[in-house]
């Protein structure tokens, strides 16, 4: 059942987002909330022990997994739109959903972004029935194809091929495990050519760093620096997904890192001053590259492109102990750099950095995943 949809015009507003609601109430809670909340705890504690389940299950399959399994389900769900219910009627472990089947979902949905397109986020909210047996939650196959039709359904609706419009990525994650209902968050990115073209990656002179205020020299111009590196992070993703020579190619997404919350840094093993090392910040709309001289304006430049490709790569490691089998590799698969100031506010309402006194910066969410062949 679709539950609700939500646009979400930057990455960035996923991860601000989550960490909004994990923080704590100020008002009084009563005892019938208080049992609301300790429901809600479970159900999400249940949630991420599918999701371990997952995971483990993930980092040991190998390329004949792969084979024996994904190719017949993308068969099924391709040409039919539906798993047949074979005689014994197996039913599909719900932590399969979260690794396997959203692999065949993006085989059979999704067409690699353009580094020069633009992408915005749809998110939807969808409840599967499920039941346990032997600690193992599982799907009837009528439910399944109940939850297929409204995923693709979903999907399918987001995209307008008159304007260009294509699917880049799903992301399907479980929210919770409420009793018999699994709540599942089934995200599509939704990939469009730009009204206006990028402009040259390398800019002759200096832009601002926020507030699409432009060209420093002229103060003119509907771009800025965080412009460029949100391309150049596009570019980056792009490059890394163009596919391979293999078949059966399937791309999953495992999670995703904040540059500007330092508990994205710890989860993925990082130190927050070293990523924040790398990321423009400042107290002022400052220029970044050089009117006056040619090879300081490029040195500048590149530093800068150089110190967001660290950004990038950082975050990888922590994806690699998925990456146990010599047919998957951990990739980039998405991700959104974007500029924020007092005239330019964070969709957290915060008018600093988190935990600085910085009010003007740089920020970026990273999609990672893993890439089987």
């Amino acid at each position: 059942m679709l539950k609700n949809i939500t646009k979400i015009t930057t990455i960035a507003a996923i991860a601000l987002f989550a960490i909004s609601c994990e923080k704590e109430n100020p008002n009084p809670i009563s005892s019938s909330s208080t049992a609301s909340s300790t429901s809600e705890a479970n159900g999400k504690q249940i949630a991420d022990n599918v999701l371990a389940q997952s995971y483990a299950k993930l980092a040991t399959f190998t390329k004949e997994d792969w084979v024996d399994k994904a190719t017949p389900l993308k068969a099924q769900l391709e040409v039919n739109g539906k798993l047949y219910n074979d005689k014994s009627g197996t039913p599909v472990p719900l932590e399969d959903i979260f690794f396997l089947h959203e692999g065949v979902i993006n085989s059979i949905y999704t067409t690699t972004a353009d580094p020069e397109h633009e992408t915005e986020l749809y998110s939807v909210e969808l409840d599967v029935e499920v039941y346990e047996e032997n600690g193992v939650y599982l799907i009837s196959i009528a439910d399944y194809n109940q939850f297929y039709a409204e995923v693709a359904t979903a999907l399918t609706a987001q995209v307008q091929p008159s304007n260009g419009d294509y699917l880049s990525m799903t992301d399907l994650a479980l929210i919770a495990v409420n009793g018999n209902t699994a709540v599942v968050k089934v995200t599509a990115f939704v990939t469009t050519p730009p009204v206006s073209p990028w402009f040259n990656p390398s800019p002759g002179g200096a832009l601002h760093a926020v507030d699409l205020t432009g060209w420093c020299a002229t103060n003119s111009g509907s771009t800025d620096a965080s412009r460029l590196f949100h391309n150049h992070v596009q570019t980056y993703a792009a490059s890394a997904n163009t596919g391979s020579a293999c078949t059966g190619r399937m791309l999953v997404i495992l999670g995703n890192f904040n540059s500007s919350f330092p508990g994205d840094a710890q989860q993925h093993g990082l130190n927050h001053p070293n990523v924040l090392n790398n990321i423009w910040k400042g107290n002022s709309n400052a220029c970044i590259g050089d009117d006056n001289n040619v090879q300081t304006n490029d040195a500048i430049w590149n530093s800068w492109f150089s110190k967001w490709t660290s950004v990038i790569t950082a975050p990888l490691n922590h994806y690699q102990q998925y990456a146990t089998q010599p047919n998957v590799s951990a990739v980039l698969v998405s991700g959104y750099v974007d500029g924020f100031s007092p005239m330019t506010l964070n969709p957290s309402g915060s008018t600093t950095l988190f935990g600085t006194n910085f009010t003007h910066w740089h920020e970026a969410v990273l999609f990672y995943g893993i890439e089987t062949c």
